[in-house]
């Protein structure tokens, strides 16, 4: 199904067609001999040759005038009609009389099977009679190519100085080529411009981009897509239909695709002359979108920041900042946090050996999904970059948005676990909150709700975990600063955490797995890959440290609640 990708299209220097060339007077007094069915090769300039091996002074797309004083005592005539096809000669013009009365049998049948054209020429007709009018037409030819690519580059040029966009680029090069133009981002999931014509958006969803979706659907087109090298135009074939594509570059990074969606299997020069002006148009115009993109998310990302940090004097100032980006901080809203587990251990384990620029380009990928994902959420939104963390703020105006947030974020976990398997990404949603000074809170309860989707005991989908689920956290979170709570704390847990510390032992561990087995040691044991009587062992240990007995249901409380503190204290609390 996919084929040709890197098949050549029509080179601009190939001259006219032999078709062309022998309309011309006097060259249409010649006589066909052969070779037909070769009329259609190209012509890019004339020789006049007659001397021995006249193969090796002969060039690709010349047109032959000879005498046949190179060839009049040849024995083999064949192998002299296949040489001169295999210099790429595109059709021979015989002139008998001087040297030869007619031209031979042989010559005729080796034309005939070469498929290249042979003629006759009068005697009466010079060669330069017959040479200068090629020059004209080839000239003539290049005149027009030239004239036009000027208009075809003057018309591009003014899309830039009109700023009319990626929309002016594609409906230009539509206005010169008559085809469907696409342009696409370099993953091939995103429109980022088109001009259909007469076709409308469905129209085209359903049909003309059918190419394009199988296209990069399928590893073998994208491996063929890799394979392009920047502004090499290639065709891309499915079926009956094909497109001609050029991958758009910014120095070394792919950042779009341009197609051009072909009614007829003959590309036009001046399809391929205005894909090649067009491409780096293109480039300018989204390098020239993506620093304003840059810019708007630095002011967002400050935005968000002052707002977390209360570093606000009038709110009326700040709500006037938010609507300058389309968001009404007055309405209600959440704050999700989108955490990577353990990223540090991730890059000392599996990245041992990698620079900090490739670490950096890890973390500039996982940036980059989530805020291109983010884009189908379709209420406003602030987003936030803290080291690998990223916060956003959403617009909430329904019950039904929450669940709508929760299946776009779900998405942006399953591109995240694609984009790097070997890490696991947790996030957290806050309670809506109507105040925008609840903000601070609202962003601790998120980072809450991510730091609990790596517990077992929490419901969630996606490694997804609501604040609102998190059960006696919610209000344990509200108490956690209190002097009451830090103490009540660390007399339950600061022995069993300090002997951990010492000893490099595993009682905090082995508790919470004994809680969350139902206080069943078999199944504990096994949980832990361990045997049972060290599971046993280990519980008597953490009795005696605490002085506390599991079996007894007022310890069992403390020790139960003071896990789940665990989790709103940093790890070297206590």
């Amino acid at each position: 199904v996919l084929q040709g990708l890197n098949k050549p299209v029509n080179d601009l220097s190939r001259g006219a067609l032999v078709q062309d060339i022998i309309k011309l007077y006097p060259l249409s007094r010649a006589r066909l001999l052969a070779g037909k069915s070769g009329l259609m090769r190209t012509v890019a300039s004339a020789n006049i040759q007659e001397v021995p091996n006249v193969e090796r002074w002969l060039r690709r797309g010349e047109v032959l005038f000879t005498a046949g004083y190179a060839f009049r005592e040849l024995e083999d005539l064949g192998a002299f009609m296949e040489r001169i096809e295999r210099a790429g000669v595109s059709a021979v013009f015989v002139k008998p009389g001087q040297y030869l009365q007619a031209v031979p049998r042989e010559m005729i049948d080796a034309a005939e099977r070469l498929k290249l054209p042979l003629f006759s020429l009068p005697e009466d007709i010079s060669y330069m009679n017959c040479i200068v009018p090629i020059f004209e037409q080839l000239t003539n030819r290049q005149l027009m190519l030239l004239r036009r690519t000027e208009s075809i580059y003057a018309q591009l040029m003014q899309t830039i100085v009109r700023q009319e966009g990626l929309d002016g680029i594609c409906e230009t090069l539509h206005s010169v080529t008559g085809q469907e133009i696409v342009i696409l981002s370099a993953s091939g999931k995103q429109i980022l411009a088109k001009c259909v014509g007469q076709y409308g958006d469905e129209d085209l969803d359903e049909d003309q981009l059918e190419f394009i979706r199988y296209f990069f659907e399928q590893s073998a087109g994208q491996r063929r897509l890799r394979e392009l090298k920047p502004n090499q135009c290639g065709n891309l074939i499915l079926g009956e239909r094909h497109a001609l594509c050029v991958p758009i570059y910014a120095q070394t990074e792919k950042i779009a695709y341009l197609l051009l969606s072909c009614t007829q299997w003959h590309i036009p020069d001046m399809d391929v002359i205005a894909f090649e002006h067009a491409s780096s148009l293109i480039a300018i115009e989204l390098l020239k979108e993506r620093a304003l993109v840059d810019k708007e998310q630095k002011v967002r990302e400050k935005l968000l920041e002052d707002v977390f940090m209360k570093r606000y004097a009038d709110e009326q100032m700040l709500y006037r900042r938010g609507f300058s980006l389309g968001i009404d901080l007055k309405k209600p809203y959440a704050v999700f946090t989108i955490d990577p587990d353990e990223f540090e251990h991730f890059v000392r384990s599996e990245m041992r050996a990698s620079t900090e620029a490739e670490v950096q380009t890890i973390k500039d990928g996982i940036q980059s999904i989530i805020y291109a994902e983010m884009t189908a959420w379709p209420h406003p939104t602030l987003l936030m970059n803290s080291s690998v963390r990223v916060y956003g703020l959403v617009t909430i105006r329904h019950t039904e948005d929450k669940t709508a947030l929760q299946r776009v974020l779900g998405s942006i976990v399953r591109r995240l676990a694609n984009f790097c398997p070997k890490l696991r990404f947790q996030i957290g949603i806050s309670q809506v909150k109507s105040a925008v000074q609840d903000a601070p809170s609202a962003q601790q309860e998120a980072a809450l709700a991510a730091s609990c989707a790596k517990l077992p005991q929490f419901e969630k989908e996606d490694g997804i975990v609501f604040f609102e689920n998190l059960g006696a956290l919610r209000f344990l979170n509200e108490l956690k600063d209190s002097s009451a709570m830090q103490s009540y704390y660390e007399e339950h847990m600061k022995a069993l955490i300090d002997y951990d510390r010492e000893h490099n032992t595993e009682l905090v561990n082995t508790l919470e797995c004994y809680f969350r087995c139902n206080r069943n040691l078999r199944v504990t044991a096994e949980t832990l890959f361990i045997h049972k009587n060290s599971a046993i062992y280990r519980i008597r240990k953490i009795e005696s440290l605490t002085g506390s007995s599991i079996s007894a249901g007022a310890d069992a409380f403390d020790l139960q609640m003071c896990l789940l503190l665990k989790t709103l204290f940093p790890a070297d609390h206590a």
